[in-house]
This record gives structure tokens, sequence and C-alpha cells, in this order.
């Protein structure tokens, strides 16, 4: 008997240090620990021009040299938001005359949308300061846009070479 009292007396002691243990092990755990990372950025508003493709200007023989009877230029505007899309007037590149300078002689630019739609023009119509327009787009854009030079006017157009360029512009808004 003796020695089922001393067995037992043995398990209890076990037991009662396994639980004393138990207890202080929870008791030495920490408690997890969180916190909360952010993340912020900006999208900016660009606008790039791309795949650009010269024009050809032709002339009737009389008052009119024009890429309506040659080849439109064109240019690919792109822009991820608002922008406002404008062309400059005409600049000569040493032609062998410069009918930007002649009297008589009307000029104008122009850009259209894929839907042929003038949507931006410079031009001279003996006025100073020349007329024009520009395209405000509430974004995003992303076409192939059309380009044209036009000049005529009642007077001849001399024979010579003509080399103009204009200048597409696409500002972010």
């Amino acid at each position: 008997m003796k020695k089922i009292i001393r067995q037992s007396l043995l398990a209890s002691a076990m037991t009662a240090i396994g639980v004393v243990t138990a207890t202080t092990s929870a008791f030495a755990q920490a408690a997890p620990v969180s916190e909360t990372v952010n993340f912020t950025g900006t999208v900016e508003n660009v606008c790039t021009l791309d795949n650009v493709v010269d024009g050809t200007l032709v002339g009737d023989g009389r008052s009119v040299l024009d890429s309506d009877l040659g080849t439109s230029g064109s240019i690919d505007v792109n822009c991820t938001g608002a922008a406002t899309l404008s062309v400059s007037l005409p600049q000569d590149n040493s032609s062998t005359t410069n009918l930007l300078t002649t009297g008589g002689t009307r000029y104008r630019s122009s850009l259209s949308n894929s839907q042929g739609i003038v949507i931006a023009e410079k031009f001279d119509q003996g006025v100073n300061p020349p007329g024009s327009w520009d395209f405000n787009s509430q974004g995003p854009v992303n076409e192939t846009m059309s380009v044209d030079v036009n000049f005529g006017g009642g007077e001849n157009i001399p024979v010579g070479i003509y080399n103009y360029n204009v200048i597409v512009t696409a500002t972010p808004n």
C-alpha cells in the first residue's frame, strides 16, 4: 500500500510540476505585435508624340501649294489625361521662295483627329496677329493625327523647291 501511495504522490507531484511549467511557459510568450505599412504614389499626366511621318506639298500649277494635293503628315499623340493640343504656323527651311514673306500668299497649318475633324489650327489671314485655335482634350488621348500645311491666295506660286515644317505640341493640363 505504501508503494501505491508513493506512486500516487509521485504522479501528483509530476502533474503539479507539469501544470506549473505549462502555466509559466504560457506567461513567458509575448503577445503578437502588428503595425500598418501604408503605400502612396502618384501617376502624372504625361504626353508623348511618336511615329512622325513627314508630308508632301504639291502645287496646282498656279496659286496653291498644299498637302491636300500632296500627302498629309501624321503623328501619334498619346496623353494619359487632359491635354491641350496645338500646331504652329509653318516655318520655312530654306525654300527657294519663302512664301511666308510674300504679301499675297496666305498660309495655314492644321491638326486633325482620326475622324478627319480639324481640332487645332494656325493661320494667317492678312491680320496681325494671325488667327488660331487649340484643342483642349478632357483626356486621355491615344490616336494618330494628321498634320497639314496649305499655301494659297490668288498670287502665282513661283517655281522652286519648298521646304516647311510645323511643330505639334501636346501640353498636359
